[in-house]
């Protein structure tokens, strides 16, 4: 099973934001390191259009053996077109490995919480392991503003309805997922039609898409840091 990161140089709002000092690493560290850990990979490649983001990767002990492209490194890009394009490039060297790990810059990630999904995937008899997190709020009880800034519910069935007497509700954690490489070569989509969900705890997960973003997980980290919750 190969491990890959995907890495772009072109973040809007926070410049270089894969190799940004992060706690002291650079931010690209974490999810290499959580790999590595992890000890369940038999590669952990980044891939990337940077020099910058590939001699980091390099030196962390990751592997950088293709260039990403431009197409697949645009703002508007998915997930899948970069993997579709990543996979593409890697069986042209080699044969596919039949199981992939594909991971998002995640500092919140650990080798722990990787090695506990691997084991999981390996026993699902084929399906994909996405990992989510719980919402906090019951999605059915959600407000809507309409065209006059009146508030209203989304779903007024359930205006009524107690909060615990609702389902719970995930979303994509957007951390890690784990997949066949054949299934996905053939349906182009991670989201197929047989998933697994491995449940990440809420603190696990946060979005570093601005500055502020950036400084509340750093404040965030060193909190659980100091409680030996994740590495130092």
């Amino acid at each position: 099973m190969i491990a890959v990161i995907p890495a772009r140089a072109g973040s809007r709002r926070i410049v270089n934001k894969n190799i940004q000092k992060f706690c002291e690493s650079p931010m690209i560290s974490y999810p290499i390191r959580a790999c590595l850990d992890a000890g369940v990979f038999s590669q952990v490649i980044v891939y990337t259009d940077s020099e910058a983001i590939a001699e980091v990767a390099l030196r962390l002990g990751a592997k950088v053996p293709y260039v990403r492209s431009a197409a697949s490194s645009g703002d508007h890009a998915t997930l899948s077109e970069v993997l579709c394009e990543f996979l593409t490039q890697l069986s042209m060297d080699q044969e596919l490995p039949d199981l992939a790990c594909v991971l998002a810059t995640a500092v919140f990630l650990d080798g722990g919480v990787l090695k506990e999904a691997c084991a999981r995937f390996l026993k699902g008899e084929g399906r994909n392991l996405i990992s989510v997190a719980r919402l906090p709020v019951a999605v059915e009880r959600s407000l809507v503003l309409d065209e006059s800034g009146c508030l209203g519910f989304r779903y007024p069935q359930y205006r009524s309805t107690r909060s615990q007497d609702l389902p719970v509700s995930y979303y994509d954690a957007g951390q890690f997922y784990f997949l066949n490489s054949g299934e996905f070569a053939r349906e182009n989509q991670i989201f197929g039609a047989h998933c697994e969900a491995f449940e990440l705890d809420s603190w696990r997960v946060q979005d570093i898409d601005t500055w502020d973003d950036f400084k509340e997980a750093e404040l965030k980290y060193k909190y659980f840091r100091d409680r030996g919750l994740v590495h130092g």
